[in-house]
């Protein structure tokens, strides 16, 4: 964008508008002397010059468009394939989860089936002894209840032949 250097300033209208206001002369004439040596010693801007700074604006703030635009979609596909990739990894560690889970699973299994096992043998075991131990106190009570029997049984032929016995010796003697 160029500057133009040059401002067309009519001191001589704005000396006569001074004094017009109440200024003196010389004062009119040196403010209006100033004013111009400000104007043209500064950069001042045309139209011509406005436009050409409006245009270029717009056609900056067109490409800064694009450029965030195209920046916005980069940072979408960036942000979907990072989404993409976490989604990949976290599905991969539930799998290596779910499969560590199921291994567990499986040990804790096998681990309750032996003891399941182990007991059972412990208690059949036991089972064995007691029936054992039964057996053997019921074989010794039928020997007790046996050798009670025989002796009952003689003591019973004892007692009979007693009063036998007796019942003869009464007969005996009242006969």
């Amino acid at each position: 964008m160029r500057l133009s250097k040059t401002i067309m300033l009519d001191t001589l209208t704005v000396a006569r508008t001074l004094t017009d206001a109440g200024f003196e002369p010389r004062q009119a004439d040196a403010l209006a002397a100033a004013i111009r040596q400000a104007a043209e010693a500064g950069d001042h801007a045309s139209r011509t010059d406005l436009a050409e700074l409006r245009a270029e604006s717009r056609s900056e703030i067109t490409e800064f468009r694009a450029e965030v635009r195209s920046q916005i979609a980069e940072f979408r596909a960036e942000v979907r394939s990072q989404i993409a990739e976490l989604r990949a990894e976290v599905q991969s560690q539930i799998a290596e989860l779910r499969a560590e889970v199921q291994s567990e699973i499986a040990k804790l299994r096998a681990e309750v089936q032996s003891e399941i096992a182990e007991l059972r043998t412990e208690v059949q075991s036991e089972i064995a002894k007691l029936r054992a131990e039964v057996q053997s106190e019921i074989a010794e009570l039928r020997t007790d209840l046996a050798s009670r029997d025989s002796r009952l049984t003689w003591r019973f032929a004892g007692a009979m032949l007693a009063q036998t016995g007796l019942i003869a010796a009464l007969i005996r003697l009242l006969g």
